[in-house]
């Protein structure tokens, strides 16, 4: 197989996570976190960036480790890099230690620390319903939550600061996280009408972003001399370019990166809300960091919305410089098999008197009335994802010529070849250049000012009159060779990216692009620099079209941006001249870019700038089947048979997905058997998405049934046929057998008392029921706080007690 693979060219796989949530299932989400990382780690020793040293494996997991060395030298795939990571809820935690292990240059799992993989423990341990675990110690009559969210706290505070504490591999790498969560009170975006009625749209959704930036990070600074030394590294007058949001040694990185982990999966009524902190603030990408940035606003579950940011993950990775080709995965964890809400299209039940109800029961009505506005979210999610992914594969094919086939051209021919179509461009351009400014004040501005509306007639005679720094003017400059470049970031950045597939498509990557993707990061740096000015005078900027274009024209020339994108676009030239080995000049490949510019963005630059990238998208969830027992030791028609089955019943394997998506938390058993599937349901999903085997899907299968097989026994200590009869059973389990099963076991019966003592003496807390709350502690719970509540509870109390002792010894029997 090693041979098959030889003479393919290896290509780095960048893979953004966008991890989604579901309160216990986080613990299936873990599993798959923890395959994901050796996955990155053995790629490694594949491509032959590292020698494989046995010792920094944990012994559990050298058997695993070892299997994805072998299905990474048997495909073309090098170096898996994760690179992005979105987390939401549960996912927010399992996406945040994942990316401190990358950041850091650490495995997930340092080996010598424990007899099972570390993130299992955290899982096994932490989300344990004990008392002095998640159930508190405490005898305070009125609890704040049912769950101790400061020990949940604690626990990720000690977690997220022992990674990194021993050394290990692979080297640090850069990496963006982004972490959702949702904010408590008061909360808007401010629109005005095309009529200048003002008005008001709710939007509690929170975007925190952690990075940590290449060693030469970019950064624009302006200033005399020679532009060259406009892009620094390093510090710069206090202002740091290299960026490190997962600093062990920096206390408020770290207060930081707990805060948004904690708040992303503080599920409502189970854990208290969390205080967002000015910690947290700092790192705020929605709303705007300017807007209300002392941190005093309360958090909960980003899953309360389902905002799983895709757009922004896509901008991230795109904007990783690259001077190879790189192949880029979007993998989105939900675990979740996507199936509708049951009981809604069932045949409408019968009622008392035998007649069929002329609706299906209230129960299936009001779940679905719940569950549909985030099932509309999610369809939102996957909409923005499909467009994202059309508009990446249009980047990759796109229909225009590459400079090659104009450099036999003249210079006034190439100028003739476009004429026709430069003032539609121009046109184009001045609203396009228009809409971005708006767009960017709009960011600043939410939550807290005006978000202006898009005017419906520009004065576009009056706009290509002025001097636009966005707009070229009537008779340009098609080659570059000026001082200023008079024909905006968009164009500037489009033809530096022309250049670099041109350059990757003929084969010359490495060191021959490495000047032209270095003068795209600059061009990027350029824009960054645009972005921030425009948002930190965002006060200042009128509402007219023509003055708005005065304003930002000012921020321009301010940052000297027309001398720094001649100085970008002329070194990117200048670089593609030289890795052609001279064949052409520099003047004309800026020359055939801009044609190419004017010929392609005539009818579309009008559009907000917006950065996409080709990608492949992986949808990774419970609902796959399981080779090592699907898919062998039977005929065709029954493997299939089988496989199908496995795919349909999905999620129905995992106890996170019962009792409310809490059954997970009830025994460490139940977690195991999660976070095994977790990393059973990565491996048949991520096989599939590495090896392109020319044996066909039977060697991917086969690999797969091999690994499962030896992660079975060594995470559960069972055959495959022990497994799948677990799995069986599970299957043909509702919560109340479920319950009952928790209820058999000595420490079930004491958790399900616990349990309810913690909701009950949550109820009287005065941020709970408070009054209310006391009576029915009163009636009810075992031991009564000690603060009064109504007169006759003593004396109904023995009735009430009765009768709520014989209703819930009934559960589960």
């Amino acid at each position: 197989m090693a041979e098959a693979t030889q003479g393919r060219r290896r290509r780095e796989l960048r893979v953004a996570l966008v991890l989604n949530g579901g309160v216990s299932l986080a613990v299936w989400m873990g599993g798959v976190t923890h395959e994901i990382d050796l996955l990155r780690r053995a790629s490694r020793v594949a491509c032959g960036m590292e020698e494989y040293d046995p010792e920094t494996v944990a012994v559990y997991d050298r058997p695993v480790f070892e299997k994805w060395v072998e299905l990474c030298r048997r495909s073309d795939v090098g170096a898996v890099v994760v690179d992005v990571i979105a987390g939401t809820s549960a996912g927010g935690l399992n996406g945040t230690l994942l990316a401190t292990a990358v950041a850091r240059g650490v495995p997930l799992d340092p080996p010598g620390q424990g007899v099972r993989p570390a993130l299992r423990t955290v899982w096994s341990d932490s989300a344990s319903l004990e008392d002095g675990s998640l159930l508190r110690l405490t005898q305070a009559p009125a609890l704040s939550s049912v769950l101790d969210g400061d020990f949940f706290r604690r626990e990720i505070d000690r977690v997220v600061g022992r990674i990194g504490a021993a050394p290990g591999r692979p080297a640090p790498e850069p990496v963006t996280l982004f972490v959702t969560a949702t904010a408590l009170g008061e909360s808007s975006q401010k629109y005005v009408d095309s009529f200048g009625q003002p008005f008001d749209v709710a939007d509690h959704r929170h975007l925190y972003r952690f990075r940590r930036t290449d060693e030469d990070a970019v950064v624009f600074r302006p200033g005399a001399g020679d532009p060259d030394g406009w892009w620094p590294t390093g510090a710069v007058d206090g202002d740091a370019a290299f960026v490190d949001d997962f600093d062990r040694d920096d206390a408020d990185c770290h207060e930081a990166l707990v805060t948004a982990a904690r708040a992303s999966a503080s599920f409502p009524v189970a854990f208290a809300p969390v205080q967002e902190g000015e910690a947290l603030a700092r790192r705020r990408v929605l709303p705007a960091t300017s807007v209300d940035c002392h941190g005093r606003r309360w958090l909960v579950d980003g899953g309360i919305l389902d905002n799983a940011p895709f757009e922004p993950v896509l901008d991230a990775i795109s904007r990783r410089p690259a001077t190879e080709p790189v192949r880029r995965l979007l993998v989105y964890v939900v675990p979740s098999r996507g199936a509708g809400n049951e009981g809604l299209d069932a045949p409408p039940p019968e009622t008392a008197g035998g007649a069929a109800a002329a609706h299906p029961a209230w129960k299936h009505i009001l779940g679905g009335a719940v569950g549909f506005p985030r099932e509309g979210d999610v369809r939102a999610d996957m909409e923005s994802a499909a467009n994202l992914l059309r508009q990446g594969e249009a980047t990759e094919g796109s229909p225009e010529v590459g400079p090659e086939a104009l450099f036999g051209i003249e210079v006034d021919a190439a100028s003739g070849a476009a004429d026709g179509l430069l003032e539609q461009y121009r046109r184009a351009r001045a609203i396009g250049g228009l809409q971005d400014v708006r767009r960017a004040l709009s960011r600043a501005r939410q939550g807290r000012g005006l978000v202006l509306a898009p005017v419906s007639g520009p004065a576009l005679a009056e706009l290509l009159g002025e001097e636009v720094p966005w707009v070229p003017p009537a008779e340009p400059d098609w080659t570059g060779e000026g001082d200023q470049w008079r024909w905006g970031l968009g164009a500037a950045e489009r033809v530096c990216r022309l250049f670099v597939r041109d350059l990757w498509d003929r084969g010359l990557g490495g060191a021959a692009a490495a000047p032209v993707t270095a003068a795209l990061a600059r061009v990027e740096a350029v824009r960054d620099a645009v972005t921030v000015s425009i948002v930190q005078n965002a006060d200042k900027a009128p509402l007219d079209d023509l003055g708005l274009v005065a304003w930002a024209s000012d921020r321009f020339a301010a940052l000297q941006v027309q001398e720094a994108l001649a100085h970008c676009v002329g070194s990117a030239a200048r670089g593609y001249a030289a890795a052609r080995s001279g064949v052409v000049e520099p003047a004309a490949v800026v020359r055939a870019g801009l044609t190419v510019e004017v010929a392609t963005n005539a009818f579309s630059a009008y559009q907000p700038f917006r950065r996409t990238s080709p990608f492949e998208f992986l949808r990774l969830g419970p609902d796959v089947e399981a080779p090592f027992v699907d898919c062998v030791d039977a005929a065709p028609d029954v493997v299939r048979t089988r496989a199908r089955d496995a795919r349909r019943t999905g999620d129905k394997k995992l106890y996170g997905t019962r009792m409310g998506h809490f059954a997970a938390f009830g025994l460490d058993t139940w977690r195991a058997w999660d976070w095994t599937a977790g990393r059973l349901d990565a491996q048949t999903h991520l096989a599939r998405a590495l090896l392109d085997s020319p044996d066909g899907p039977a060697a991917t299968v086969d690999w797969t049934a091999s690994v499962q097989e030896v992660t079975v026994r060594a995470e559960l200590g069972r055959s495959p046929a022990e497994w799948a009869q677990q799995r069986g059973e599970l299957l043909g389990k509702d919560d109340g057998s479920l319950l009952r099963d928790l209820r058999r076991e000595p420490y079930g019966e004491t958790l399900a008392v616990a349990v309810v003592d913690a909701v009950m003496r949550a109820l009287p807390h005065d941020l709970a029921l408070g009054r209310s709350g006391q009576l029915l502690n009163s009636l009810v719970a075992r031991s009564p706080v000690t603060r009064t509540a109504r007169w006759w509870a003593p004396v109904a109390r023995p009735v009430v007690r009765w009768k709520w002792l014989r209703w819930t010894s009934r559960l589960g029997r």
